[in-house]
């Protein structure tokens, strides 16, 4: 009930649906102008899941303490590790499944 409500997970479910479909279509059209209109419509579909993703609440997510300690010296593995959990804060499928735990507790 709380996934079907929220617009954001909808919207992420009809994209995810597109894009399966898109998946199976293995034929491109050769006239130019039909593969400019394609292109347009698949560029709309880009820019509508940006959309969807600035709209999203962005969650603190961190590495956990006992996880960086080992990585005091290397900073390398810190940048790696921060890139990680820098793509996640905006991820509308996780922001729901933490979602889904609070309502859990």
């Amino acid at each position: 009930a709380r996934v079907a409500a929220s617009p954001s997970f909808k919207q992420m479910t009809e994209l995810v649906q597109s894009l399966r479909k898109r998946k199976d279509e293995t034929v491109v059209s050769l006239k130019l102008s039909n593969y400019r209109a394609q292109q347009q419509i698949l560029k709309a579909e880009s820019d509508k899941y940006e959309a969807i993703q600035k709209t999203a609440t962005p969650l603190v997510i961190k590495a956990l303490a006992a996880d960086t300690k080992p990585l005091a010296g290397d900073s390398t593995k810190i940048n790696r590790s921060m890139r990680f959990t820098r793509g996640l804060n905006k991820d509308i499928t996780l922001g729901e499944a933490v979602n889904v735990l609070k309502d859990q507790l």
